[in-house]
């Protein structure tokens, strides 16, 4: 009589992989629902435009703007519908504070023919166009994380005060004050600066020019004599000299806040 012989796996030298292949997956999945997650943003996009009056001529400006938002809870819990509990925990730790960032870039500048409506109210520029620029620089640099328009625009008011003062040591125009060495730290020949930086910039400048051709009540943020200020990453403190008061704002904001 035969005997019977039992088929199987033989105790010794097997090992089961299964654990294995079912930590990477999991590590696999965690990974990928991050990767989705970060590169899965909301990106709206849309293009403003302004006219502007520049040696005689009507040019348009074109600015694109656009919007990168995190992904809503709803949107998040679409990426990872089949993952455990355990891994959407671990998903939402380490996408935990998004942030959203705007980006706005120039993409075109063009002589056009504008109608009558158009030309009243278009911007009169009395400055080369590298003044209003590096005056966006500066104060993007200086105060562009300050919500305040109020507050953001009283750097470009001290460079405006330092090219009126008697002090021989600023120069005498406000290109040269803002690159004068030592002065604005927030400034670099090729620093960034948004369309609103840009536009409060050309808003100021042209509020001092009327103001030097006669104008009162142009709509000042910072007195005349406010030559310097230091900040403290929140706030600018303004003052008439080095070690004096510091300004109080006691002049009627033309802008909203």
């Amino acid at each position: 009589m035969r005997k019977q012989r039992t088929v199987g796996f033989r105790k010794s030298g097997y090992t089961s992989h299964l654990p294995k292949i079912a930590l990477i997956m999991a590590i696999f999945s965690i990974f990928l629902c991050i990767a989705l997650a970060k590169i899965g943003k909301v990106h709206e996009t849309y293009t403003e435009r302004s006219l502007q009056i520049r040696d005689g001529r009507v040019i348009e400006q074109e600015y694109k703007k656009e919007i990168t938002r995190p992904l809503t809870k709803e949107e998040l819990d679409g990426l990872y519908s089949g993952a455990s509990l355990e891994i959407r925990k671990i998903v939402r730790t380490a996408l935990s504070n998004p942030t959203t960032t705007t980006l706005e870039v120039k993409t075109a500048e063009r002589a056009v023919v504008a109608t009558r409506e158009q030309v009243s109210t278009a911007i009169i520029k009395h400055f080369p166009e590298s003044t209003y620029i590096k005056g966006a620089i500066m104060e993007h640099g200086e105060a562009g994380g300050i919500p305040s328009m109020t507050e953001r625009s009283q750097p470009l008011w001290t460079a405006c005060n330092r090219v009126d003062s008697d002090d021989p040591f600023y120069p005498d125009d406000l290109e040269s004050v803002i690159e004068q060495a030592w002065q604005f730290d927030g400034y670099t020949p090729n620093g960034e600066y948004t369309k609103a930086d840009y536009d409060l910039a050309v808003d100021v400048f042209e509020r001092w020019y009327r103001e030097k051709h006669g104008e009162t009540n142009v709509g000042r943020t910072l007195p005349a004599d406010y030559l310097f200020f230091t900040g403290d990453g929140v706030h600018n403190y303004f003052r008439k000299t080095q070690n004096g008061a510091i300004y109080v704002l006691d002049l009627p904001s033309p802008y909203e806040n």
